[in-house]
């Protein structure tokens, strides 16, 4: 049986992993959306594609290092 504090932190990394899925969402929404404009014809920097690409992966390793330590791993 899970104590009041044991279920609050279940509850914390829950959010936290649903609130890192939802970044992870508009990251990828943020990428098709350069890929529409440079689609499209218009000029698309080297910056707008680095961050594009790179929001969505920061996304997956942040999520699994959530994920681990909601798992109990100290280096998570």
């Amino acid at each position: 049986m899970e104590t009041s504090r044991e279920t609050d932190i279940r509850r914390a990394f829950d959010t936290a992993k649903n609130s890192i899925k939802v970044y992870g969402a508009l990251s990828v929404l943020g990428l098709l959306a350069v890929i529409a404009v440079a689609g499209s014809g218009h000029v698309v920097n080297g910056f707008m594609w680095v961050r594009a690409v790179s929001l969505p992966v920061v996304a997956l390793v942040v999520h699994r290092v959530v994920v681990s330590a909601s798992r109990g791993s100290r280096r998570g």
